[in-house]
């Protein structure tokens, strides 16, 4: 598995939260297809779509989470690094201040 960002971590867990309280058992569904994702970014680290954020390293790639309006934003060098779980139209980019900091 990549490393998750501590950040990325608790935006994973608010997330599974929020869609478990709307519907039992839609949290861990969140959580699997989250899981997918993360699998699918450990061994094709360049999947997804590239993200180009201004004052951004290069090699950060969005990864989509089937069924749900999510992506992992992972960068990819030095290391490979997921440092967000973000939904796609709240608060966009907010996760860009963790690809500048490291």
């Amino acid at each position: 598995m990549p490393q998750v960002h501590e950040e990325a971590a608790t935006d994973f867990a608010e997330a599974a939260a929020y869609y478990e309280r709307r519907q039992v058992g839609l949290g861990d569904r969140f959580i699997r297809e989250v899981t997918t994702s993360l699998h699918l970014v450990d061994q094709v680290p360049e999947a997804g779509s590239p993200s180009l954020v201004e004052g951004s390293p290069l090699g950060v790639r969005r990864m989509p989470v089937r069924s749900f309006p999510y992506h992992l934003v992972s960068l990819t060098e030095p290391v490979l690094v997921v440092v967000a779980v973000a939904h796609e139209r709240q608060r966009p980019d907010y996760w860009a201040e963790r690809v500048r900091s490291g």
